[in-house]
Order: C-alpha cells, then structure tokens, then sequence
C-alpha cells in the first residue's frame, strides 16, 4: 500500500501541523461520502479521483442552500464545468459557490498520472487471479483498478475522520 501509506503520512504531518483543517465530526455518528471521477477518456493524463465527506445534519443544511439555487437558477439543469458556456449556467455560478461554500465538510481531490498503471501491485499490472480479487476477475484490469482506488481512497479518508 506505499502510495496509500504516503498519503496517510501526508495527512497525519498536516493534522499535527495544522488540526483546523480537518473538521471535527465528533459529534455526529454517521458520515456521508460523496465522490465523482473524470480523467478516464484517452486524452486525460491524469485521472481524478474527487470526494466529499460531511454528515447527515451538515448536509441538509447545504441541501436547502442547493435547492434555492436550482429553483432560482437551474429548474432541472445539471450544473457542470463543461457546460458553463450555457448563460443560465454561468449566472448561477456565483451563487452555487456561496451554498458549496456554507457546507461544512472536506472536498478532496487526488490526481493520478495516467503513467502510473496500478496503486496496488509493483509490477504495474494487477493479477485478477488472486483469490481476494476472484469476484472481480472476469472485469477489465482497468475497472478493477479504478474501484480499489475509489475504495481504498474514500476508507483511507473515513477511518482519519471518524
């Protein structure tokens, strides 16, 4: 697990030197994790891996922020970087910002470079015969990789914040 291992040290160094960035989600029991990714068409050369983590009561406060910029703005649009040249889009934009901005909770974003194949073997290629992987072995080497990265990114995340 080295690059896993070289994150978690990362983030134990910043807590130590600088513990208000981390929020303190002591006193809810449950978290929520959200998570988006991109980077996968064949031009990217980075994937990204985006995740944000909060609790039920911190995200419906943020929820009503949310639906009063959709009724305001949006109606029933998604709201995407691809599609800020849309106007309404655009226009919504500064007050999208000002909800994402009330929500109390931790964005994360890891880029991995498309050079590097695999997080999870040394050889760079993961062997889908081995008896942990065997659900998944009928999948594309490249699916697989990509849910251990989802999976070990968010419980890397959800065991430093819980």
């Amino acid at each position: 697990m080295g690059i896993l291992a070289g994150i978690d040290g990362v983030l134990c160094k910043l807590q130590e030197q600088k513990p208000a960035i981390f929020p303190n989600f002591s006193d809810d029991a449950t978290l929520f994790a959200a998570s988006d990714y991109s980077g996968q068409h064949s031009t990217a050369s980075h994937e990204a891996y985006s995740f944000v983590f909060t609790t039920p009561r911190r995200w419906q406060s943020w929820e009503r922020h949310r639906l009063e910029v959709r009724g305001t703005f949006l109606l029933t649009r998604r709201i995407s970087f691809k599609t800020l040249e849309d106007r309404k889009r655009s226009e919504a934009l500064p007050a999208f910002l000002a909800a994402a901005k009330a929500l109390e909770g931790l964005t994360v974003t890891i880029l991995v470079n498309k050079t590097l194949r695999s997080l999870f073997s040394s050889s760079g290629t993961l062997n889908l015969k081995r008896p942990e992987l065997a659900r998944v072995s009928g999948w594309k080497p490249a699916v697989v990789e990509r849910l251990l990265r989802v999976t070990h990114l968010m419980a890397l995340f959800i065991a430093g914040l819980s």
